[in-house]
């Protein structure tokens, strides 16, 4: 069994960036700074550390994205981790992972409420993740096969 799922919850950098497909499909690439911190045990004090991480949106998401998302927004994301690969203009080999998202929920008011996620079916993302861990778990707790030990 594989698990490639990614779930952020940050601010997004700058407004996202879309490019519209000659089929008439969206794009949306963008950015969310994600804050964590620890505790210097030399200075005894608190660092803060932010992560960014790259996005990038089709289909639906890519226009809510775009309708939806501006600067500074507090977004939750859902998605998985994608790799791709170019070759830059002097032949060099170039490498990159993005965040590929299936689903934008805005957090704490912001341009539009929280009951009104983009989860289907899920109004928080805390649900979104006792969903994940209980699907996690029914599948551990029955094997596909009789293990004789």
């Amino acid at each position: 069994m594989s698990i490639n799922l990614v779930v952020l919850t940050g601010n997004l950098g700058k407004d996202p960036e879309i490019s519209v497909f000659d089929n008439g499909g969206k794009m949306a690439r963008f950015s969310i700074a994600v804050n964590a911190g620890y505790m210097d045990k030399n200075s005894n004090t608190w660092v803060d550390k932010t992560d960014w991480f790259n996005l990038v949106a089709f289909g639906y998401a890519a226009t809510k994205a775009e309708s939806k998302l501006q600067k500074g927004t507090k977004v939750s994301v859902q998605g998985s981790l994608s790799n791709r690969s170019w070759e830059d203009a002097e032949g060099n080999k170039k490498y990159a992972t993005d965040i590929r998202v299936d689903k934008i929920a805005i957090q704490g008011g912001g341009i539009q409420s929280q009951n009104s996620a983009a989860y289907a079916g899920y109004e928080t993302i805390a649900e979104i993740h006792n969903a994940n861990t209980k699907a996690l778990a029914e599948t551990i707790e029955s094997p596909e096969d009789d293990l004789p030990f």
